[in-house]
């Protein structure tokens, strides 16, 4: 039996919509959480367990979105976000009781706050070259670390991606590509570099690594966190600064989701088609991609010839135009 309190609709939203409907990830799944646990913080647990769906007022929402900017610093695109999941919330409930019409309409009129659309901070091509090449391939930890790091700039994977990756993912053949499960479970295929295929081949040799195994594993065994990846990430960034002042932005965020801003800006800039970009990403729409595009003068190269100059792990002299078309086709036969 339908019950029409709040906590009512919530658990069935995050059980039998968000998860089961929409198969969205753990990632997700609490980034929605959160909204809900700020909203329950703001408006009191007594209160929550008590609030009906329909005394709901858009202007308790709206002053849960004030207070998230004032007394919490949310910037307005957090505020989108959090509105955008209430929005989403409130969707699912009009199709479970549509009598509550009334409430959910009231939801959707909330403006969200213009917030104007800028490309995403990103590496230069330089600034990534540098780092790829710091760890080496001398000891396990640097065949590793490089390994990781490639592997995550060249297929501008999201990090939890990389980190669920089992060496059975890998295809080689004419194309090598991995394939992962992204956003809503859904799959997608990404083609390799020749480059980092020999790179992965090399790893997966000296590691004896069978097909069941993780392919990158933490030092203690099951899986890496996504801390674990941007700590990688942050050492070598920070090497890379101290050794080439002005490399980079003292003040950028050196998250893992960092490569994957500069591997998309990359081709953008270089001239890949928006849509094999989107593809490429994983991104359901176009509008998503759209934000890497950008009027940069410098940004006239070929498209591949600038990612397969980031990935110079003792193999980007060997690195042929023939590959590169081949990349390419690959590209085309994922539209």
């Amino acid at each position: 039996m339908k019950s029409d309190y709040f906590s009512y609709y919530v658990q069935q939203y995050f059980t039998k919509y968000l998860r089961t409907q929409r198969g969205y990830g753990s990632n997700t799944v609490s980034s929605y959480s959160m909204t809900f646990s700020l909203f329950i913080r703001f408006i009191g647990s007594e209160t929550i367990s008590k609030l009906k769906l329909e005394d709901l007022k858009k202007k308790t929402v709206i002053e849960l979105l004030d207070w998230l900017q004032k007394d919490r610093n949310n910037c307005d695109s957090t505020r989108n976000v959090r509105l955008a999941h209430f929005k989403s919330f409130f969707e699912y409930v009009f199709t479970e009781e549509p009598s509550l019409i009334d409430t959910c309409r009231s939801m959707a009129t909330i403006p969200f706050k213009n917030v104007p659309k800028k490309p995403p901070v990103s590496l230069s091509e330089e600034a990534v070259k540098i780092i790829l090449n710091l760890p080496g391939t001398d000891t396990m930890e640097g065949l590793k670390h490089s390994t990781l790091l490639v592997v995550l700039y060249d297929s501008a994977c999201r990090v939890q991606e990389i980190i669920d990756l089992k060496v059975e993912d890998i295809y080689s053949g004419k194309y090598c590509h991995i394939r992962v499960n992204g956003k809503g479970n859904k799959q997608r295929d990404i083609p390799l570099l020749e480059v980092t295929s020999r790179l992965l081949k090399a790893y997966i040799k000296k590691l004896n690594l069978d097909d069941n195994d993780l392919l990158f594993e933490s030092r203690t065994g099951g899986k890496m966190t996504r801390q674990g990846v941007a700590y990688i990430l942050k050492k070598y960034a920070l090497e890379a600064l101290n050794t080439n002042p002005g490399l980079l932005d003292k003040n950028i965020s050196l998250s893992p989701h960092l490569l994957r801003h500069s591997k998309a800006t990359h081709l953008v800039n270089s001239g890949v088609h928006i849509f094999n970009v989107r593809d490429f990403l994983g991104h359901e729409s176009i509008s998503t991609t759209q934000v890497y595009l950008t009027t940069n003068a410098e940004n006239t190269r070929k498209a591949l010839e600038n990612a397969a100059s980031c990935i110079g792990v003792k193999a980007t002299s060997t690195y042929s135009q023939s590959e590169i078309t081949d990349l390419e086709n690959f590209l085309n036969t994922m539209r």
